[in-house]
């Protein structure tokens, strides 16, 4: 259950890069300045795997809209997560580290396979950014509520004209990313994705999974 855009742009980071991160970061996320915007979306990168929460969120693109509940855990060394489709035909995405599990409820059929390489909304950063501040520049733009929550807006642009440019709302207070937007060379949206319900767990019961 990931929208293409965000996926195909940034690799997934290793479980080893993401500890160290998370032991190192504080998660609070104030308005961002010139100095800290790329730690802002640092934290955003490590909040959406080392944070356990629930919620729904939309993707859209020009042909299609889709909504999925998400479920994450991760319990202090492991992520766990399921996406369950909302919309159309049922399908469900188990996740646990490079594994996927996607399950069809209305003929019962089961597809295991790896992870290619992709993350899934909101964990569509890598904790690495060293090769996207190679490519693209970043600024800071207003406070804005996302799902009833104060966010951060960050502005990636590409510094050669060549690729999409993207919009990030990031929680201001859990550093989670709450929405993003790509838009092409003409400043035209090509895919949204944003939670319109979320809300944090503090238990770590796998009893969902």
């Amino acid at each position: 259950m990931k929208c293409s855009g965000l996926a195909r742009l940034f690799a997934s980071s290793s479980p080893a890069l993401v500890l160290g991160v998370i032991l190192c970061m504080s998660f609070n996320v104030q308005a961002a300045t010139d100095e800290n915007e790329w730690d802002v979306l640092q934290k955003a990168a490590v909040a959406a795997r080392a944070l356990s929460y629930q919620g729904i969120f939309v993707c859209q693109t020009a042909q299609k809209t889709k909504s999925v509940q998400i479920t994450h855990l991760f319990d202090g060394k492991h992520e766990f997560a399921r996406n369950v489709l909302l919309d159309g035909s049922p399908r469900e995405v188990l996740s646990q580290g490079g594994d996927l599990v996607i399950y069809n409820p209305k003929n019962e059929k089961i597809v295991i396979e790896k992870r290619r390489g992709q993350n899934m909304f909101p964990a569509v950063l890598p904790v690495n950014l060293e090769a996207v501040k190679e490519n693209y520049s970043l600024r800071s733009g207003a406070l804005e509520r996302v799902a009833g929550r104060e966010s951060q807006v960050l502005i990636l642009e590409p510094k050669d004209g060549l690729r999409y440019s993207y919009r990030f709302w990031i929680d201001t207070e859990y550093g989670l990313l709450l929405k993003s937007v790509m838009f092409n060379s003409r400043d035209e949206i090509m895919e949204s994705i944003a939670f319109n319900q979320l809300a944090l767990l503090n238990s770590v019961e796998l009893d969902w999974f």
